[in-house]
């Protein structure tokens, strides 16, 4: 599977922080600020190892050593994109583009998924509302081909479509996921919907369910990320709101819920895994990101009020980044417990991850794993005492996994059991999940060249 996400943080990672067993945290020095951009950073990889990042500023940036620097190249992703949308009812709307997701493709093409809808709109009227996908020929630097996946209006809110995010589903199958508070009968819902893409053909189809709750569970859930687990399966968090109808208590408020599924598109419900200590204090823990280790463990970020002392601000901008891991590897048979307060008995707090001062928000994080290389981001800024922001950025944050690439039976050595074990997954799937640990040379699938490598480790061992 094409584990080609990478990202960035937004704040400040202690330099002494208390390493993680088998993450170390790479020195701040070595992972500056990007001050060039901003707002819900994602992320790619070329076929040549360059990163690609795009924002809600519109801006596309590329970086060829792991994130430490980045220079834009080329226009903003959407400019090719349509600006306005003339309704059926003969209203024309001026469009907002946000939510930017990119996704590499094997032979070199780069999508990009975002939603567009009505600029600045003042809560009366009508709101038209849409996901829409172009692709890039020229590595991510020019886009062309805007394509409407979905579209709709609503009359007096702006309930539509978010937050769009890609994932490989086989080696001919990309899925797009996004959530979706227009098509469900309450407002208070939200479901998580999806589109397939078939690479053979260049196709869309959808959209399909991949979680919809039934009327009596009022849970908002959104902001799916998902990611490709090592033993085959997927696992995607979201946002919910359903804390309460787990915990007996009236109060119910965000947490993040784990789904799991065998082929990406039927889910379990989500169980909360992370949630607010308090249930009555009003605190949220939402807007989650997942990734998987290559020992199978998964880390998921999100962004909490808990942490957060300054005076001002409003919504998102009161909220800092929080952090956990899961304690051993995630698999299809693992057993979620809910969680009665903070996180659930199966995962831990990554402690003293992020750094943070005073009216310091930090929101819109992202986590991803690229073979040993694990990327945090997101963006922060300063709310002044006269409700203004200021300091608006995008900070880079690396962690280096300790566990041998190469070892694919997790004895913590490279040996000729590892080239065997590898030589068997060749021929298989090429976005056999289990088999990745042993991509060697970050091709995305595992390939006799990966063996021959595992092979000439254990020699020089």
């Amino acid at each position: 599977m094409k584990k080609i996400f990478f990202v960035l943080f937004t704040l400040v990672l202690l330099v002494n922080c208390a390493a993680v067993d088998g993450l170390n945290i790479v020195d701040i020095a070595e992972t500056p600020e990007n001050t060039d951009v901003s707002g819900y950073p994602r992320f790619a990889v070329l076929s040549d190892g360059t990163l690609l990042m795009t924002t809600d500023s519109n801006a596309v940036s590329f970086s060829t050593d792991k994130g430490n620097s980045w220079k834009k190249v080329g226009r903003a992703p959407v400019a090719a994109a349509a600006t306005e949308k003339t309704t059926e009812s003969g209203t024309t709307h001026k469009l907002t583009r946000a939510n930017l997701q990119p996704f590499t493709l094997a032979d070199g093409r780069v999508l990009l998924a975002y939603r567009s809808h009505t600029s600045n709109y003042s809560g009366s009227g009508e709101f038209y509302t849409s996901i829409r996908v172009m692709v890039s020929e020229s590595s991510g630097k020019f886009y062309k081909g805007e394509k409407i996946l979905v579209e709709n209006v609503s009359y007096g809110s702006n309930r539509g479509f978010w937050e769009p995010f890609f994932i490989q589903l086989d080696s001919d199958t990309v899925a797009m996921y996004y959530a979706d508070d227009l098509s469900t009968f309450l407002k208070s819902q939200q479901r998580i919907a999806y589109f397939t893409y078939k690479i053979s053909t260049d196709e869309w189809a959808g959209p399909f369910d991949a979680v919809h709750r039934k009327i009596g569970v009022l849970s908002r859930d959104g902001m799916p990320t998902v990611t490709a687990l090592r033993s085959g399966g997927f696992a995607m968090v979201v946002e919910v709101q359903d804390y309460a109808s787990w915990n007996s208590n009236k109060n119910s408020v965000f947490a993040v819920g784990l789904s799991l599924s065998k082929d990406g598109k039927s889910w379990s419900d989500p169980v909360p895994v992370i949630g607010p200590e308090d249930l009555n204090a009003g605190i949220r823990t939402s807007a989650p990101s997942i990734a998987t280790l290559p020992d199978g463990r998964v880390i998921i970020t999100y962004q909490t009020d808990k942490g957060y002392y300054g005076a001002n601000g409003s919504g998102d901008y009161k909220r800092v980044f929080g952090a956990a891991i899961s304690k051993g590897a995630l698999t299809l048979d693992s057993n979620l417990v809910p969680t009665i307060g903070g996180v659930s008995e199966g995962f831990e707090f990554l402690p003293d991850l992020f750094e943070y001062s005073e009216n310091q928000y930090q929101i819109w994080n992202t986590v991803s794993c690229f073979g040993n290389d694990v990327y945090f981001a997101g963006t922060s800024g300063i709310n002044t005492a006269d409700g203004n922001r200021t300091s608006h950025r995008i900070n880079i944050r690396r962690a280096e996994v300790t566990t041998l690439m190469g070892d694919v039976d997790g004895d913590k050595k490279i040996t000729e059991a590892d080239a065997k074990a590898a030589l068997k997954l060749v021929g298989e799937s090429a976005c056999n999940e289990s088999a990745y640990i042993a991509d060697m040379n970050a091709s995305g699938r595992i390939e006799l060249k990966d063996v021959f490598e595992i092979v000439k480790t254990q020699k020089r061992g």
